[in-house]
């Protein structure tokens, strides 16, 4: 009977064709989406690119590369013990509540901190590629005031994620890049600098907070329970992963420092502008940030993880190779984009593509480490890649731009490694397998 019912009633098949429909539109929505705010990034970069001079773009380079060090170490493996935590508790209100308040709290206290470790060394690289003592005040303030909506927008962004609240999210998103493109475009018309650049980006970080917390306060504001029982698991985890965040803060500026002590400002600019092209990797981050690592962090089942973890890795491997390929054969007209200054960049970027790429899957991987909180020993990626940093330095120039890169992203190697072992050994001894 029940057969003849199914077979008998139309809306099964209605059913059955909507759902894939259905998702396919809301990927072409979401895929377009994510296409716009990569558009809006690509050309604000390039119009600061043409517009700053090069000795401005590279104090513009500066401040940026201080931004997203203060927000790596105000994190500090709070980030890994909030999604990992929360990946098991968003179902219940008041302990995830409380658990976002208590990491919002963290995160400022990391935030003052990181300040006072990152600030006096972006002052000496500003002062030492020229910035008048004037300027370089205002622009170590620009960085504290735009660290506070940053670090906050993290903590409400992963709540969206947890929650997959995709659309949430590419709006925030959205209000972020859109909102900086026509700052950019009304300061260059007025007439740019780099403390206007700044401000630029420090008034869209506060569009953006204002919206996330509008997102999430159905969540946030409930009536918080106590999380002491999770503040262990939390201490450890920063615990682990503190020294690797420390060390990734120092390791993706130190091109810059590097160029900054041995070169000139020129050459500064010339890495920030090969920066800008890392764009596309951008756009591969994006979907795996905000769809596959949040469901590989709420994924219970032994193997449907497994193969989650295996097709993301293999798939972003894909993805990354295919963008090296695309920019070497494109290289001339990508270049073309940045402006006739930087237009003898062709060599630079073919290896900044390449290190790049590494890169991406090295954070792919520890991305995939820190959502399940697997990151006994990861500590071992400093040492290693030290020693690899050590021995190729006498074979390095380290006055072109070339050569920086390749010494500073050798890292990338032994990172990836590192943490390959960590999603291994932490899968097995998460469902009990002898490593």
């Amino acid at each position: 009977m029940k057969t003849l019912a199914i077979q008998d009633n139309p809306n099964v098949g209605r059913l059955s064709v909507q759902r894939p429909r259905n998702l396919s539109a809301k990927l072409t929505s979401y895929f377009g989406a994510q296409a716009t705010v990569q558009l809006a990034n690509i050309l604000t970069g390039f119009l600061l690119i043409r517009a700053l001079d090069k000795s401005q773009y590279g104090w513009f380079t500066i401040v940026t590369g201080a931004m997203a060090m203060i927000s790596v170490l105000a994190d500090s493996g709070l980030g890994s013990a909030f999604t990992a935590i929360g990946g098991k508790t968003y179902q219940e209100p008041g302990v995830f509540a409380g658990l976002a308040a208590f990491m919002r709290r963290k995160r400022l206290q990391f935030l003052i901190v990181a300040c006072g470790l990152v600030l006096p060394v972006n002052a000496w690289a500003l002062h030492k590629n020229g910035a008048s003592p004037t300027t370089t005040v205002i622009l170590l303030t620009l960085i504290v005031i735009a660290a506070i909506p940053s670090t906050d927008a993290v903590v409400l962004m992963t709540v969206n994620k947890l929650f997959s609240r995709v659309r949430n999210i590419v709006l925030a998103d959205l209000l972020l890049s859109l909102s900086k493109l026509g700052l950019v475009l009304f300061v260059c018309w007025l007439g740019i600098s780099t403390i206007s650049a700044t401000i630029c980006v420090l008034c869209s970080l506060w569009f953006q907070i204002t919206l996330l917390q509008r997102q999430t306060s159905d969540v946030l504001k409930t009536e918080v329970s106590s999380v002491e029982d999770y503040v262990p698991q939390i201490n450890q985890t920063v615990l682990h992963v503190l020294p690797t965040c420390i060390f990734t803060c120092v390791q993706a500026q130190l091109a810059t420092y590097i160029l900054s002590f041995f070169a000139s400002v020129e050459q500064v600019a010339d890495l920030g502008a090969l920066m800008r092209l890392a764009v596309a990797f951008t756009f591969l981050t994006i979907p795996l940030q905000q769809i596959f690592l949040p469901r590989i962090a709420r994924c219970q089942e032994r193997a449907r993880l497994k193969y989650s973890i295996a097709g993301t890795l293999i798939g972003g491997a894909v993805a990354a190779l295919t963008v090296v390929i695309a920019g070497s054969l494109f290289a001339p007209w990508l270049l073309m984009l940045l402006g006739e200054k930087y237009a003898h960049l062709d060599h630079e970027l073919i290896i900044f593509l390449a290190v790049t790429a590494v890169g991406f899957l090295a954070s792919a991987a520890w991305g995939i480490a820190f959502t399940r909180a697997w990151v006994l020993h990861g500590w071992a990626n400093i040492p290693i890649a030290i020693a690899l940093q050590f021995a190729i330095a006498p074979f390095i120039d380290f006055t072109q731009v070339s050569g920086v890169i390749v010494f500073a992203s050798v890292s990338h190697l032994a990172s990836l490694a590192v943490a390959g072992c960590l999603i291994v050994t932490g899968y097995r001894r998460e469902f009990s397998q002898p490593v």
